[in-house]
């Protein structure tokens, strides 16, 4: 997946105070990592985390600072390829590297300590991470369910139950909560969310395709899904429309949605 990273640069300069937004094209040569930009994250220090398929790097609106694999230093990321970084209410940085697991990076920003996901910790592909104010983080893998790590520390396991409500399969694309604070969870066989702690099954044969590969919270108008066969909203009364402005879109298979502050979706 190629991705351009823009910084807007309203958010760190003056002309934030005049109202003017202006962007900034950042590439290697300015110290980004790769052009192929997974994931990103802003802590609550306004830096912005930046997942890369060479590597982690944080911006802080003027230079990067990049960490990568060091052979020898077990503290250092077990691999360059980042598949996901996420910050959650509580400020700490997670990061999932293709291949080698979930990491927690110390409050000090200087190391990463692996979060065991059962017997298999060392391979699980972490695709997804999400967070809300309940203290809990989850985490969803490609190949082994879903994960939950409660406040006290104890990690529940989620894997497809037949019969039961539950995940559609255990392949986990992506996560999202809601104005609610539900938590939908996106599969290569649909979605399914959570509440209450308890599943919620989901009519899929309603999406324009079952695998769903991105998740986003819309403010006002619901929940979007980005399939592998078109855009869909599934909107607060639970209908699934099809915007009549998909059509113009280039390509059925969407990646990503992003709403912007202006109320426009991108």
């Amino acid at each position: 997946l190629l991705l351009f990273l823009w910084a807007i640069q309203a958010m760190l300069s003056d002309a934030a105070c005049a109202g003017q937004s202006q962007f900034l094209p950042l590439e290697v040569r300015d110290g980004l990592p790769s052009r192929q930009v997974m994931s990103l994250a802003q802590d609550h220090e306004g830096y912005i985390w930046i997942g890369t398929q060479d590597g982690l790097a944080r911006y802080d609106g003027g230079k990067f600072l990049i960490y990568r694999h060091t052979p020898g230093d077990n503290r250092s990321l077990p691999g360059n390829y980042v598949q996901a970084v996420h910050v959650d209410p509580g400020n700490r940085i997670w990061v999932a590297i293709e291949g080698h697991g979930l990491l927690l990076m110390d409050a000090a920003h200087s190391g990463f300590s692996p979060l065991p996901l059962g017997k298999d910790a060392s391979t699980a592909d972490v695709w997804a991470i999400a967070s809300n104010g309940d203290g809990s983080v989850w985490f969803g893998t490609f190949g082994n369910g879903l994960f939950r790590l409660l406040p006290d520390g104890r990690l529940r396991h989620y894997l497809p139950t037949p019969g039961m409500p539950g995940l559609p399969d255990e392949n986990v694309l992506s996560l999202a909560f809601d104005a609610t604070g539900t938590l939908w969870i996106a599969t290569t066989s649909g979605i399914v969310k959570w509440r209450k702690e308890s599943f919620m099954a989901f009519d899929n044969a309603r999406l324009s395709s079952p695998v769903v590969i991105n998740l986003m919270p819309d403010r006002e108008l619901g929940m979007w899904l980005g399939t592998r066969g078109g855009l869909n909203l599934v909107d607060n009364s639970g209908n699934v429309q099809t915007p009549a402005w998909a059509s113009a879109l280039t390509n059925n298979r969407i990646m990503a949605v992003l709403q912007d502050d202006d109320g426009s979706r991108i």
